[in-house]
């Protein structure tokens, strides 16, 4: 983003510097190179902006996918057993939380499992790209401060909101890996009971 923005500031020194004067005095360079180094800045803004929007983006799109993923696999597996387990309409609209509560109650601890944490972050995080301010913002902010943009003052850190999370390429890196290892370490079996009628 550094080189783009410095490639645009240059460009617009260049074109500005070639323009004819409007009096025989020629351009004003410091006026020129003052307007090409704010132009550098805004399009270096700009370029930090779409690429905060496509990496938020992207995380939550990830979450999505895993959510479906997890929700279309325990639909068939229920759809097995007479009656089923959990129907197929609960599973659909189980929550992160639920989803996490269903699998501990077949089986398996993903609460103490190694990529737990990261899931949990994940799963807040699409939560704020989708809602912003509310409710999974506030427990992001308390289980993982340091997604927020740090001020110099820790006492604005009170007021910080959705718009001051701040995800980086990393991020996604990391939650990808959450999402194999949930994935890579799944259970070949559950330990499912049907209920007693």
């Amino acid at each position: 983003m550094e080189s783009e923005a410095e490639a645009a500031s240059e460009a617009y020194y260049e074109k500005k510097m070639d323009e004819p004067a409007l009096d025989d005095s020629g351009p004003d360079e410091s006026d020129i190179a003052e307007a090409a180094e704010d132009h550098g800045i805004s399009v270096y803004a700009d370029l930090e902006f779409v690429n905060r929007q496509v990496t938020g983006l992207a995380i939550a799109g990830l979450y999505h996918l895993w959510e479906r993923m997890l929700k279309e696999f325990l639909v068939r597996e229920f759809s097995n057993y007479d009656p089923p387990y959990i129907s197929p309409g609960e599973v659909r609209s189980a929550v992160f939380v639920k989803l996490v509560k269903l699998l501990t109650g077949i089986g398996w601890d993903v609460m103490n499992a190694n990529f737990h944490t990261d899931l949990d972050h994940l799963h807040l995080v699409a939560n704020v790209i989708k809602h912003g301010d509310g409710e999974s913002c506030n427990k992001l902010m308390r289980k993982a401060p340091w997604m927020f943009h740090e001020f110099l003052h820790p006492l604005l850190h009170n007021g910080r909101k959705a718009e001051h999370l701040e995800l980086t390429k990393e991020d996604f890196l990391r939650f990808t890996v959450a999402v194999r290892e949930f994935f890579q370490q799944f259970p070949e079996r559950l330990n499912y009971e049907p209920r007693q009628s």
